[in-house]
């Protein structure tokens, strides 16, 4: 029986998908459009009609489902239907669509005998929506024996299941490295910055209490549109994180440039310049200060709440905090104030014009304040861009391995858990083997 290992998190921007076949020696990922549509299956005929004749689409740029008598389009394929803006809607219940057309897209894509998959499955889900997992559970079981994916029948065995909070898989792999006896002695943080929330995750000697807010990023793009025209959240945020990476450095001219972030100047960012739609020179100048005003206005605002939201989920001092996900690092300056961070860096006494270079390691930033070494996506960045072979533009301007990193660690413990398991039975194998003996 053919066996998928399987991490979905369901995110706001987009579904990050964590896969592995059992011959396979490394995991892949999949990142599918986050739009969930239920149509009239009429209409879904019509559009196939139409477009079979020209087209021959892949499964995860055409993936569409049926199961109990209703239809979904879903990730990409899901544009091609005027979907809705879901982000205040819960997670769990589109997170069901979207895991059986992960299911589909692996299936299809790699030729697995579609009666007779066994599915090992790890969720990821806000804080929030965590009480639903059991409902999720149940449904998705059900759901699993028998539904239609771009036209032909699954029937699919759940054979494991885990479900974490988001920032749960950040959790289990930093606690894996540190050990459990570390965490219970221990105040950890762990901070997920989305597209629809922030997941915050406070261990406080091995209890746990957190908080997932409807402020992701989308709240902070939203005030941007509402101070500029003709933009949208997709062209904002292209902008302000291609801007990002054209400033990244690795080497600074100063100690203060080397020791501290500081938001770019956006109004000298050709990303930025960009976004203007007049063709006339003063018209664009206009709309360029507009633009840059309202990322300034937007971004003071939006750490208000976010700073206002940590003070209130991590009452007292962190021993230390992990922070991920692709909207961390927009406000990665102001996050190194809050903790009290500086970056320890070094100076290169060969090189005159940019000397100084940052270590990795953060200290204190006053001496007079508690110091919460920030950990960035839990020290692991380095290790998913290898392992999941994430590189070029791609992963530069869009922060994959940080946006991935949460569902690469609950991946990591489905793994685990399926080796102790193959283990033990194997042990018993032997020892029933012995008896008979």
């Amino acid at each position: 029986m053919p066996k998928i290992f399987l991490c979905v998190d369901p995110g706001g921007s987009q579904t990050k998908i964590i896969y592995q076949l059992p011959k396979e020696q490394k995991p892949r990922y999949l990142l599918m459009s986050p739009f969930v549509e239920e149509i009239k299956e009429n209409n879904l005929k019509r559009y196939l009609e139409k477009e079979s004749k020209m087209s021959n689409p892949s499964p995860i740029r055409q993936a569409y489902l049926k199961v109990n008598k209703r239809t979904f389009v879903v990730g990409y394929f899901a544009s091609k239907f005027d979907p809705e803006d879901r982000l205040s809607e819960i997670k769990y219940e589109n997170a069901l669509y979207k895991t059986l057309a992960a299911v589909g897209v692996i299936a299809e894509q790699n030729n697995l005998n579609l009666k007779k998959i066994s599915l090992q499955l790890a969720v990821l889900l806000p804080w929030n929506e965590y009480e639903d997992r059991q409902k999720f559970y149940k449904k998705l079981k059900e759901y699993l024996i028998d539904f239609v994916f771009r036209a032909s029948t699954y029937s699919v065995e759940l054979d494991k299941f885990i479900c974490r909070p988001e920032g749960g898989g950040l959790a289990a792999i930093y606690t894996r490295k540190k050990g459990s006896s570390w965490q219970q002695n221990k105040k950890l943080g762990i901070l997920m910055f989305g597209h629809r929330n922030i997941t915050a995750l406070n261990f406080e000697y091995g209890d746990l209490t957190g908080d997932s807010p409807l402020i992701g990023f989308s709240r902070f793009l939203d005030n941007v549109l509402e101070r500029t025209s003709g933009l949208d959240r997709a062209r904002i945020a292209s902008a302000i994180f291609k801007g990002l990476e054209s400033t990244k450095s690795k080497r600074y001219e100063s100690p203060r440039s080397a020791s501290h972030t500081f938001y770019p100047e956006w109004s000298k960012l050709d990303e930025i310049d960009q976004l203007a739609n007049a063709k006339d020179s003063d018209l664009r100048q206009i709309e360029m200060k507009d633009v840059c005003q309202a990322i300034e206005i937007a971004t003071e605002e939006y750490w208000i709440t976010v700073s206002k939201w940590l003070a209130k989920v991590f009452p007292t001092n962190l021993d230390s905090v992990v922070i991920s996900g692709g909207a961390s690092r927009f406000l990665k300056p102001d996050l190194e104030k809050y903790f009290n961070c500086q970056h320890i860096y070094e100076k290169d006494e060969s090189s005159y014009y940019r000397p100084y270079s940052r270590t990795g390691k953060y200290q204190p930033l006053k001496a007079n304040q508690h110091f919460t070494p920030m950990v960035w996506g839990a020290g692991l960045t380095k290790e998913i861009e290898e392992i999941l072979a994430l590189e070029g533009e791609e992963e530069a301007e869009n922060s994959l391995s940080y946006r991935l990193v949460d569902a690469y660690g609950l991946f990591d413990l489905l793994i685990s858990k399926n080796l102790k398991r193959v283990k033990k039975a194997s042990r018993q194998s032997m020892k029933q083997g012995g008896i008979a003996s």
